[in-house]
């Protein structure tokens, strides 16, 4: 088992940007087969970092560094990377220094960074990545333990996942901790993990362990109970005012130096001591949280003025106590931004369908753009053609296609150039590796459509080296985006460069879609019917025959199949009035990938706007009336399939079950009719647990469909055993 805590980090030095991969071990034994696995994984499929930085404990450095020479399958994975990273090998002391460093490599290509400059960045991106803010919406707000009130709360431990992450944690708070401490007071057992990872770094030094004692956060200044002393140090979890620690202070009439806290979000300067100040800075901290959370005192608060119902946070793990809020309606105002004017590119245009299956052994993508049908519709082309006369440079030198399997974009552009008198080469990715200089001139690197982006931070780094003095603009026609922030880190990442004017980055079009996930709803389906064939030996109707045959060999992309067909056959179609498409679409023309992209489109807006949430301490739910104010069955389906597990959860609220319950059987009953046309996908829903209810209605819906006929009765039978 691979106990290495790795991570990737970016440093801004004179206005160029350095990507630096993190090794961090921090117990007594490390393997050199785990870190040749470690390295093999994190470098495999990504692009090279500037450096491979390798850090461990002092005691271990120098067996560390021997290893690297002479352990025959490390010594390869080494030598193989060292190609394009610089690898440093550094050994930290108790106190969290590093006091060794050793080039495995020869040159010195980049500057090293050391360890301790990257921790606010790392524990930032943990405190990102698990979600450490605890968020309430617009049905209620909190009372924190110190009586103030906020829309959202700091809380320590969301970020605690796993072993290795909590090391470097306990590492980071190493130069906080004095060699005449004997004892660590915690405000919150959570911090328990944390303090038994510094034992552990305290035991590879064969340093004394230390005592820890919680102290139940604010209950400490209640009572007297507590003997802080100087031989001991108080740690604090997280604060954005530094209130507890002012408490502390005064009441025990402690140093400052004596307090440290580990997350840090706020305004104020007096608060010292801090392992991670979370907030935005543009050299230390660019990723860092830019809005900070609006705290009122408890007469003040403007939450309380607007009717806002309180849920307090009790105890020293800040538990949540109050109800929850209602489940939510999908309205047209939740559309992403011009995504009516934007997706009437796509519409009835053939450039919107589904892929089951990898795209390759290494690539996945559930939402395939075809970009040859999108540049012949009319208004895309026209604005294609606008952003080449905004962004192409006159003296174009070179043109760098990264779209793989098609030039499209790139040749377009190419045309544009030689209408302008200039003939332009177009390189591949290989063609770039291999090209030594561009002479100074303006680069073009063209994409038809991303969606992580990778390829484009690729042609960066090797431009980076062979073109540092060329002006360089990214064109992208269609950018499938997850969320805004993670999309804005790319854009800042690829117009970085040490010149007095930024790299360009310029997309024709933008869709916002939820991440291809290697898993999808069709996987699931297929598992569910291959399942379904395996315990009834193979006795299938010949459509859930030809529906497995449909999804195993589907290496096409689905357009009008991605649903399963009505009990008559019928597939599921839409009508006029879809309220989030202009007003004088053609359905016959229309597809069901293109309702399934909106859909999608839509609830991924909800869920990064936060209007659909899935934080520990609450789950919003679709409300079921969301199926009875889109009635179309092709809509209902793409819901059913376009919502995350969890979004159509009423197993635990009555009303909400028994109201879904009635609607599906109402699907049953008009199931030979459009009304009704959808029933097998709420079985579909039903069969593979996405959709839940209380066990009385989802037998009343098995039970119900056992009376029917086809493939609704099938799946029920099927449904009732499982």
């Amino acid at each position: 088992m691979k106990q290495i805590f790795s991570t990737w980090v970016e440093h801004v030095i004179d206005q160029a940007t350095y990507r630096q991969l993190v090794l961090f071990f921090h117990r007594q034994d490390l393997s050199p087969n785990d870190l040749a696995e470690k390295l093999n994984d994190e470098l495999t499929d990504s692009t090279p970092p500037d450096e491979i930085l390798i850090s461990v404990p002092i005691p271990v450095f120098t067996e560390t560094k021997n290893r690297c020479k002479t352990h025959i399958i490390l010594k390869t994975h080494l030598d193989r990377f060292s190609k394009n990273s610089e690898i440093t090998l550094t050994g930290f002391d108790i106190n969290g220094n590093e006091v060794k460093v050793s080039r495995l490599t020869s040159g010195k290509r980049v500057p090293s960074i050391p360890l301790k400059k990257s921790t606010r960045q790392i524990i930032t991106s943990l405190f990102r990545k698990y979600g450490g803010f605890v968020e309430s919406n617009e049905s209620f707000h909190f009372e924190n333990p110190s009586g103030r009130h906020t829309k959202k709360f700091l809380r320590f431990s969301n970020l605690l996942n796993s072993s290795e992450e909590i090391g470097y944690i306990a590492f980071a708070c190493l130069p906080f901790i004095g060699s005449d401490i004997e004892r660590l007071y915690i405000d919150t057992p959570s911090l328990h993990s944390v303090t038994s990872s510094i034992n552990e770094i305290r035991s590879v030094f064969s340093v004394r362990a230390l005592g820890v004692t919680n102290f139940h956060s604010y209950k400490i200044i209640e009572n007297n109970s507590s003997k802080l002393n100087e031989s001991t140090l108080v740690m604090i979890s997280a604060t954005s005012s530094g209130g507890l620690s002012k408490a502390i202070e005064e009441k025990y009439k402690l140093e400052k130096e004596k307090i440290f806290h580990l997350l840090f979000l706020g305004d104020s300067v007096k608060t010292k001591n801090v392992v991670c100040d979370l907030k935005l800075h543009n050299v230390e901290n660019r990723y860092g949280v830019e809005k900070y959370p609006e705290v009122f005192d408890k007469k003040e608060c403007e939450f309380c003025k607007l009717g806002s119902p309180v849920v307090r946070i009790i105890g020293d793990q800040f538990d949540i106590t109050g109800s929850q809020p209602a489940p939510i309606t999908i309205k047209i105002t939740d559309a992403p931004n011009r995504f009516r004017k934007s997706f009437s590119q796509f519409l009835g245009n053939k450039v919107l369908t589904v892929q089951i299956h990898k795209a390759t052994p290494n690539k996945t993508r559930d939402f395939q753009v075809n970009f040859e049908n999108l540049i012949r519709v009319k208004e895309f082309k026209r604005n294609l053609e606008y952003v080449l006369k905004r962004f192409v440079p006159s003296k174009c030198s070179k043109i760098i296609d990264v779209s793989g399997n098609s030039d499209t974009l790139a040749n377009i552009v190419k045309d544009f150039t030689s209408a302008n008198g200039r003939n332009v080469d177009i390189l591949s990715l290989d063609d770039l590796y291999n090209c030594s200089s561009f002479n100074e001139m303006p680069i073009i690197v063209t994409a038809d459509v991303i969606e992580s982006g990778r390829c484009l931070t690729t042609v960066s780094q090797a431009l980076r080296s062979n073109a540092q003095d060329s002006p360089v603009v990214y064109i992208v026609g269609v950018e499938k985006i997850s969320n805004t922030h993670e999309r804005s880190m790319l854009s800042k990442t690829l117009k970085q460069c040490n010149q007095v004017v930024q790299h360009g980055y310029v997309a024709v079009e933008k869709i916002i879609l939820p991440p291809s996930t290697g898993d999808n709803s069709w996987i699931d389906e297929l598992n569910f019917l291959k399942t379904m064939r395996m315990i009834k030996m193979g006795d299938v109707s010949d459509i859930v025959e030809a529906r497995i045959m449909q999804l195993q060999n589907s290496a096409e992309h689905m357009v009008n199949n991605l649903f399963l067909k009505s009990l008559d056959g019928c597939d599921l179609n839409i009508e006029k009035g879809f309220v989030f498409w202009p007003e004088n679409y053609d359905p016959s023309s229309t597809t069901q990938a293109e309702v399934y992209y909106t859909i999608s489109s839509v609830l991924q807006q909800m869920r990064t706007s936060g209007k659909i949430l899935s934080a520990w301490h609450h789950q919003t739910r679709l409300h079921p009336s969301n199926f009875d104010r889109f009635n179309d069955g092709v809509i209902r389906a793409s819901i059913l399939r376009a919502a995350k597990y969890g979004e159509l959860n009423f197993s635990e609220n009555e009303t909400e079950s028994t109201e879904m319950k009635n609607i599906i059987l109402n699907a049953f009953r008009s199931a030979s009719t459009p009304a009704g046309y959808d029933s097998p996908e709420f079985l579909m829903a039903l069969g593979m647990k996405k959709l839940r209810l209380k066990p009385d209605d989802h037998n009343s819906v098995v039970d119900v469909g056992r009376t029917m006929n086809g493939v609704i009765k099938e799946l029920s039978d099927f449904i009732e055993k499982i």
